[in-house]
């Protein structure tokens, strides 16, 4: 049997048997694209139900006819089979265990049917590729962003790329215009890199008669996984000469809102300018789906127009919208006038700073008049025969006074109760020299004693000898119950609980497992590990905890005394409430793999990511009750890992997968924003987030691998602009120490280098930094990092808004 099969192989190599004809509804596509350094790929085709055997050849491999996989009589064999880089299946595809460029040629399929006469061979073409750095093309005047506004030279050139791609992307410019899309001359160039090429386009730009010129940059790509991407720059001249007539006018009352209308048709690129002195500076533009403000007083709305929430007197003057098409000189100039009522304006001011003045001088002279009465009254009734009596009775106050403060010194402040209630002191100022009137005033701030010769009510010295007990009241020491086990904890009252700066913050917490997330609930630091949720105060001390065998908590949303976490395991949102106690959960019919999670609270919902690849990931929305809306942002996301809303109720997502930040609207559900962060030209994944009152955003950045790789966290502005970095790793000082390895006995010298570089060192770099959680406490600002490679969670105060640290 073995030769006849033999035999029969060989008269197919040669061709000797038939195929199947072209109208077969068996075959292989061809070509068929498979994405590099992914597992387990198989190359799909339509093969027979039954058959006698399939055998798969490598048409480059022209050393050997055997056959590098074959599944015969439910046994696989070959040459690939036995080293391990592919399989078959029992329907008799090909699998490739790890793809590489490697497998990157045509591949034969031999089938023999069952009667072992018959035989179909097909014959397909593989080709492996690899997604760009990042999906839209870069644009050099952009900085990574996918629009941008940038202003030029009069003449200039600009270049757009497409980096590390497989297969060869095509770049090419286009200029928009009223009508259409011209192709712009264009110089190409590829480079090619470990396998992956970058392709670049260069066009030269002149401005002739006209400030603005919309260029667009398109990239192409064969493989139908490789998104074609699309970038748009918005071009000015860099010192433009406008001529422009503000014909329109607009009025408004100072401290009301206003919106200065660009145009009534609708704009998928405008920009508003400000006339200061003789030139135009920028305020807001939009092109496509992105919106940018670049001054703080402004909106931009869905129609376009220029939106001032509270106007006051320096937002009078000039503005001029531009608007498509650009070659047109498009423009809408208004002149903006702000009418102050009477009573507001400056004369008033100073009309009401003389008021508080006399009314506080008022103030002043009837209470010194008061107490000038008082004390004629008491000197007219109250007074001593002579100066012996007054002299005898300070004598008397004085013991008691030391008798008291003995007693305290001794703890035993309710003691003084029964000894000074037991006397008469009968004190009074009078006419007594001066240092007579401080021991009596001295007297009274510790023992309670009265002026008016009044004895001393116990009640006064309750309150001091009970300090200590009303001081607990509000953390009582308690218990709670988890899992069978008591944990002791402070209680602390969430709806009013006593915000007082500790003494000694910590920097870090830790010794702790696999931290995932941090936030604060209340007085409490939460942090989320691997089977437990455990709160510590500022000062580094566990005091509550909830544990539970398989719990893998991912991130966590605090509202209105809720914890609101991910739970991967169990696939669903568990809430707690602030002293760990498990409420409830919800979400299991609808979250796959649930990750990121927010709570919106302009809008009353809460948002997760759910999903890791392209075609599952998006964002779920629930409402507080755990009641489920729906989901969008579908196809937008790659491995989203952190989710939060900002202080203007948009979603940010940390796009790991594509390296970028985004930005959603949560009316629209519409991708909003985008920019990518790679740092110096090194693209980063992007991990935990957290955004401040003013929405600059916190990101966790980590360079690809495994291995010890460059982390660092980056504030950037609303608009993705960086303003500081934080924890650069490996730290600064790893350069000296390579340069002293590198150096002849660099080992000996390390050692020394080592100690003299920590000094003043205060903890390692960044390991797999996870989660951020920013919070302004006691007019300071603190950044919390969940660092899981180290094992613990960093505490940061970061008060200083205007160091740049590059």
């Amino acid at each position: 049997m073995a030769d006849i099969v033999s035999l029969l192989l060989l008269l197919l190599t040669l061709g000797h048997l038939a195929s199947f004809t072209s109208g077969s509804r068996y075959g292989c596509t061809t070509p068929q694209y498979l994405e590099g350094g992914l597992e387990d790929q198989v190359i799909d085709c339509t093969l027979p139900d039954e058959y006698y055997g399939i055998y798969w050849y490598d048409k480059s491999d022209t050393a050997t006819n055997d056959a590098i996989v074959s599944y015969q009589d439910g046994n696989r064999d070959g040459l690939g089979y036995r080293s391990g880089k592919v399989n078959i299946t029992s329907d008799g595809l090909l699998q490739i265990k790890l793809v590489t460029v490697e497998h990157e040629h045509e591949y034969e399929v031999l089938v023999i049917n069952k009667d072992q006469i018959e035989s179909e061979k097909f014959i397909v073409s593989v080709i492996v590729y690899v997604k760009p750095l990042q999906e839209d093309p870069n644009i050099d005047v952009c900085h990574g962003k996918p629009n941008c506004l940038a202003s030029v030279s009069k003449d200039t050139s600009i270049s757009c790329s497409v980096e590390g791609a497989r297969p060869v992307s095509t770049v090419q410019w286009f200029e928009k215009t009223q009508f259409d899309e011209t192709l712009l001359k264009s110089s190409y160039s590829d480079t090619s890199v470990n396998f992956t090429f970058s392709s670049f386009a260069l066009t030269n730009v002149t401005f002739s008669g006209n400030n603005f010129k919309m260029l667009i940059c398109k990239s192409f790509n064969q493989a139908p996984s490789i998104v074609n991407g699309t970038a748009t720059v918005l071009l000015e001249i860099s010192q433009p000469q406008y001529s422009l007539v503000f014909s329109n006018t607009e009025s408004g009352h100072e401290n009301t809102q206003i919106a200065l209308e660009c145009t009534n048709s609708e704009q998928s690129v405008l920009l508003w300018k400000r006339k200061r002195d003789m030139e135009y500076e920028t305020i807001a533009y939009r092109m496509n789906n992105l919106s940018v403000v670049t001054m703080e007083d402004y909106k931009l709305s869905s129609s376009g127009s220029l939106v001032i929430t509270a106007l006051k007197v320096h937002h009078g003057g000039e503005y001029a919208c531009f608007y498509e098409p650009f070659e047109h000189h498009n423009y809408k100039g208004v002149t903006l006038n702000v009418d102050v009522p009477p009573h507001e304006g400056k004369d008033s001011s100073t009309v009401k700073m003389w008021i508080i003045i006399c009314i506080v001088i008022f103030s002043g002279m009837l209470i010194v008049s008061l107490v000038f009465y008082i004390r004629h009254r008491r000197q007219k009734t109250k007074g001593y025969s002579d100066k012996l009596q007054r002299t005898r009775n300070m004598e008397e106050a004085e013991n008691i006074f030391n008798n008291a403060k003995e007693t305290w010194n001794k703890g035993g402040a309710l003691a003084m109760t029964d000894e000074v209630s037991q006397s008469t002191v009968n004190l009074d100022i009078g006419t007594d020299p001066p240092h007579e009137t401080n021991e009596i005033h001295t007297m009274s701030t510790f023992g309670k004693t009265t002026t008016d010769g009044e004895k001393a009510s116990s009640s006064d010295f309750a309150t001091t000898g009970i300090l200590d007990e009303e001081t607990k009241d509000g953390f009582e020491e308690t218990s709670s119950t988890i899992n069978g086990e008591q944990y002791p904890f402070e209680a602390s009252n969430e709806a009013g609980f006593q915000d007082v700066r500790p003494n000694d913050i910590a920097d870090e917490i830790k010794d702790i497992d696999q931290p995932h997330d941090v936030l604060t609930l209340g007085s409490d630091i939460m942090i989320l590990m691997d089977n437990a949720i455990k709160s510590y105060t500022w000062e580094g001390k566990l005091v509550k905890k909830y544990q539970k065998e398989g719990f893998k908590p991912f991130a966590g949303a605090a509202y209105e005394g809720k914890l609101y976490v991910t739970d991967k395991e169990s696939k669903c949102i568990v809430t707690f409430d602030n002293n760990l106690n498990r409420l409830n959960e919800f979400g299991n019919d609808h979250l796959a793999e649930p990750g990121g999670i927010t709570v919106c609270a302009g809008k009353g919902f809460l948002l997760v990511l759910n999903g890791r690849n392209v075609e599952n990931a998006g964002i779920s929305v629930f409402k507080l009750d755990g009641t489920y809306v729906k989901d969008f942002g579908s196809r937008e996301l790659s491995d989203p890992w952190y989710i939060k809303c900002n202080y203007r109720n948009e979603l940010l997502v940390s796009d790991n997968g594509n390296k970028k930040m985004k930005t959603f609207d949560i009316e629209t559900e519409k991708l909003i924003d985008s920019f990518s962060t790679n740092l110096d030209g090194t693209p980063m994944h992007c991990r935990g987030i957290s955004v401040d009152q003013e929405n600059n955003i916190y990101v966790a950045l980590r360079a690809p691998g495994y291995r010890s790789q460059m982390e660092c966290i980056i504030k950037y502005n609303a608009q993705g602009f960086q303003l500081q970095k934080y924890l650069e790793s490996p730290p600064p000082n790893q350069t000296f120490k390579n340069f002293w390895k590198s150096m002849p006995l660099g080992h000996h010298i390390d050692s020394i280098a080592e100690d003299v570089l920590s000094v003043g060192r205060k903890s390692e770099g960044l390991s797999f930094a996870r989660g951020l959680h920013f919070i302004e406490r006691w007019d300071e600002q603190y950044l919390m990092i969940v660092d899981a490679g180290n094992k613990r969670v960093s505490i940061l105060e970061i008060t200083s808004r205007n160091k740049m640290d590059f």
